[in-house]
């Protein structure tokens, strides 16, 4: 539990810094290039839209300069090109020139024509920096023209659309509206559609309101938002309207339903004359990346129009709240990935996965309009499952060398125990040696008068009687005790030569039932009991970071009471692996494969910790009755404390921990490894198939291998991997839990 909250805590503090910090990058523009290149490459992506067919290009192109060979265009010829427009009736004619200036010949006769006919939509260059601006054509009200300016981001591209615009007092530009303001509105003012500003100042055109940009909005960051400014929503990269050319229309090549009722933008699209921008297009293309100006002013009146009549939506984005919930939730996203999910090929695919629809949602987002901030929320994904993954290696590193400290002093004081009790066992049999030849003959004579009598006066019956009683009376008192003033025992569910085992309820936590393990050491010196104390400890540290597997029984305490140690460990309801295989002593294949796969997972878990179990049997395996899953209990390593003699017949066992039958030949040497536990599980499984205990199986006097096949029908593949699980010299068996269950994943469906 303490375990999760720490990883818990971890994730929400990782998650949160790297959400302070995407923000506060995003806030001071370090991420606008890259949200606007993703914002760019999103319009690229877009299909393409319909043409407009209200509105209708007249180009000035290089060869019509060349034909007319002179630039700029005389008065003359550009009041010819108005004179013929004009008389095929169209809404309005933007004149995308500048004719600031008398191009002779022809002025009079242009400025004339000019001032008569209202439908006729000049244009105008407001100040700047460098200059006063471009004026328009003279006698003309500011009602009458349109500012032809465009604004141009940071890297030369044109994203934004200006509708409004107050000059300063020395421009001489002082007209308010922009060429494709004043063109759309003559459009929408023939349909009764016209301008009002709502209470909070913003442009309304029918049923549709166009926010302005301001400092922050969107990904821009300290933006040049003067002016009634709104994000230009291109229709398509090229042909967004009909296009005919100046020659066209002076040649009469021209048909008058081209024209009616349409509004018209004059201008250059020569490239050698620079009114050319570039556009979120530009990047996809090799030649002629950039886009006329006359075509950009198109593109915002469509705009305009088609946003006025419900035709089209404008790009818009979230509140700044909105923008920082995303960001934070995406980074909270990219920490709980590495946190539930810790194999590497999984999270690959998983992290893969999530930024995959984080990407595509925000693309089908961007489809309806709304541009959302992709790249901080990339970032913030990337990074925090990076920074958690790195930091969940380092504690998992931190932990393994915990663990590695750990076993290394389990280990040493193994050896220690192993030194003390081959001594005492010297001792024993030096002392036993002399005592037996004293004592032999007598002894033998009196034990003969006495048991004679004994066994003559008492019946066998009586005997059982007071063996009966005596377990009773164990159980009784064991019942009566209370340990450590708060776990009063129910009943006794194991006992050996290592101490005893209680199934428990705890009076200070709502009676909950624990199960205590009593540990009683060999030899009470001081010596000794230095060393079981320090075995215990580092056993118990041990069982308390292997209790954060599910299926390993968590260690809630332990304590030292009158000279012997206790663990208070978690209570797993269930039956035991024993019971399953005495109700069916022959399990299916499919069975006994799907117990393996089980218990080797929980191998791998503890051997990549450096631990080894030591004491596999079945009575270890405890089949849980909550969720069905197999769960490992009884750790070995502690039960030196005081070695069980029961099950050996050599008095000078020592650090051999195990059951006769599933430990392996190391192991009974002092030397167990992980393949140890391989073996012991190779044994159970091989118990579950034939219904033999081991130490029953016969073995062979050659290899030293059990020999068990020719007592069950057994599909060859299988008995190959129990066979290499519970060969005799470790060397030749499988080394690792994961190399066993990788033979077994290639087995095909078993019965």
């Amino acid at each position: 539990m303490k375990n999760k909250f720490i990883w818990r805590k971890s994730w929400l503090i990782i998650a949160s810094l790297v959400s302070i910090l995407t923000i506060s990058l995003r806030e001071i523009g370090f991420l606008e290039s890259g949200e606007l290149n993703t914002y760019d490459q999103m319009i690229r992506w877009r299909k393409s839209e319909k043409k407009d067919p209200r509105i209708l290009i007249v180009e000035i192109t290089a060869e019509d300069v060349q034909i007319q060979k002179q630039w700029p265009l005389s008065d003359a010829v550009i009041n010819q090109l108005l004179v013929k427009l004009n008389q095929y009736k169209p809404r309005a004619i933007g004149l995308d020139i500048y004719r600031d200036l008398p191009v002779n010949p022809g002025h009079q006769e242009f400025s004339k024509y000019l001032a008569e006919n209202n439908n006729i939509i000049p244009v105008c260059k407001a100040n700047d920096r460098q200059s006063r601006g471009v004026s328009p054509p003279p006698n003309l009200s500011d009602e009458r023209v349109g500012f032809a300016d465009i604004i141009v981001d940071a890297g030369g591209i044109v994203r934004r659309g200006l509708i409004f615009m107050k000059s300063g007092e020395n421009s001489l530009c002082q007209t308010p509206y922009s060429l494709s303001f004043q063109l759309a509105i003559r459009y929408l003012e023939s349909l009764n559609i016209k301008p009002e500003l709502t209470k909070n100042h913003e442009l309304k055109l029918g049923q549709a309101i166009f926010p302005k940009l301001n400092i922050d909005s969107g990904s821009y960051h300290n933006l040049d938002y003067l002016g009634y400014q709104i994000l230009l929503n291109y229709r398509s990269k090229d042909d967004l309207t009909d296009k005919i050319t100046l020659a066209d229309v002076l040649n009469n090549r021209i048909k008058p339903s081209q024209i009616k009722d349409k509004l018209v933008l004059i201008g250059v699209t020569d490239s050698a004359i620079d009114d050319a921008f570039y556009t979120p297009y530009s990047a996809a293309e090799k030649f002629n990346q950039k886009m006329a100006g006359v075509k950009i002013h198109a593109h915002l009146t469509s705009q305009i129009i088609s946003v006025a009549l419900g035709e089209r939506k404008l790009i818009w984005f979230w509140p700044d709240f909105v923008e920082f919930g995303w960001i934070i939730s995406w980074s909270f996203v990219g920490g709980i990935i590495p946190y539930l999910i810790r194999q590497y090929w999984y999270l690959l695919i998983t992290e893969t996965t999530v930024f995959f629809i984080l990407f595509c949602g925000s693309w089908l987002i961007f489809l309806q309009g709304a541009w959302i901030p992709i790249i901080p929320a990339i970032l913030g994904l990337i990074s925090t499952s990076g920074i958690m993954i790195v930091y969940m290696g380092y504690q998992e590193q931190q932990k393994a060398q915990e663990f590695s400290l750990l076993v290394t002093e389990q280990n040493r004081a193994l050896l220690e125990l192993q030194q003390l009790l081959q001594q005492q066992n010297q001792i024993t049999k030096i002392n036993t040696e002399i005592t037996t030849e004293i004592t032999t003959e007598i002894t033998t004579e009196i034990t003969t008068e006495i048991t004679t009598e004994i066994t003559t006066e008492i019946p066998p019956e009586v005997t059982e009687e007071t063996t009966t009683f005596i377990e009773e009376y164990q159980e009784k008192t064991a019942q009566s005790e209370l340990l450590y003033g708060r776990y009063q025992i129910s009943k006794i569910i194991g006992h050996g030569g290592f101490g005893c085992i209680y199934l428990a309820q705890d009076i200070q936590s709502s009676y909950s039932q624990c199960v205590i393990k009593r540990l009683q050491p060999a030899r009470q010196d001081d010596i000794f009991l230095g060393v079981a104390r320090r075995l215990f400890k580092t056993e118990v540290e041990i069982l308390k970071k292997l209790g954060n597997h599910p299926q390993i029984p968590k260690l809630w305490t332990y304590f030292e009471e009158n000279g012997d140690f206790y663990l208070v460990e978690e209570y797993i309801p269930g039956k035991l692996l024993t019971e399953e295989l005495k109700f069916k002593p022959q399990l299916e294949q499919s069975k006994v494969i799907d117990i393996l796969k089980e218990i080797l997972l929980i191998l791998k878990y503890i051997h990549e910790n450096c631990v080894i179990h030591r004491d596999l049997k079945p009575s270890n395996i405890i089949r849980s009755s909550i969720n069905n899953s197999l769960v490992l209990i009884d750790f070995g390593a502690v039960k030196q404390i005081n070695p069980d003699f029961e099950n050996t017949n050599h008095i000078d066992r020592t650090v051999s921990i195990g059951t006769k039958g599933y430990t392996p030949p190391e192991q009974f040497l002092g030397q167990p490894n992980f393949s140890s536990d391989i073996y012991a599980l190779g044994m159970i499984a091989i118990e579950a198939l034939t219904g033999v205990a081991p130490e029953q199986l016969k073995v062979n006097s050659k290899t030293g291998n059990v020999s068990w096949q020719n007592l069950t029908n057994v599909e060859q593949s299988l008995a190959l991997i129990i066979d290499k699980m519970v060969a005799y010299n470790f060397p030749q068996r499988y080394q690792s839990a994961t190399a066993v269950l990788e033979d077994l994943d290639k087995l095909k469906n078993l019965k």
